[in-house]
């Protein structure tokens, strides 16, 4: 009597592997659209302030600057005024700034997580097919 295998054919193992591929794929595309939007939001916040740390320091410095200088010139002389005031209106407005440009470049790395997931997923089918 002839032996019977439970074994699948090859036919069954390429249709099974062009099915795990194609929701590997899937899960890939999933992974990376979640984490672009993740490094996009951190992105937009980062411009967000650094936009209204620019803006604040323009403000702050033309009402200080004015206001200051006045205030000053009453003991020192204009020029010397306008120094100190302007020193001080612009080293806020970059420090502001760059809280903003730190923020930006804490979310503008590749997706790594994505990455690392096609990698091991490349691996493990490279495997598997050997």
């Amino acid at each position: 009597m002839a032996e019977v295998r439970n074994e699948p054919t090859t036919r069954d193992l390429v249709s099974q592997l062009t099915r795990d591929m194609g929701d590997l794929v899937r899960q890939e595309v999933d992974l990376a659209k979640t984490e672009t939007s993740e490094k996009l939001t951190q992105l937009v916040m980062g411009l967000v302030l650094l936009l209204v740390g620019l803006l604040t320091a323009f403000a702050a410095l033309i009402i200080l600057l004015d206001a200051g200088v006045y205030a000053l010139a009453e003991v020192l002389p204009a020029w010397a005024s306008a120094v100190i005031v302007g020193g001080l209106v612009a080293a806020i407005g970059l420090f502001i700034a760059m809280r903003g440009i730190r923020n930006m470049k804490s979310g503008a790395s590749l997706p790594s997580r994505t990455l690392a997931s096609f990698d091991r997923n490349r691996a493990m089918v490279k495997e598997r097919l050997q």
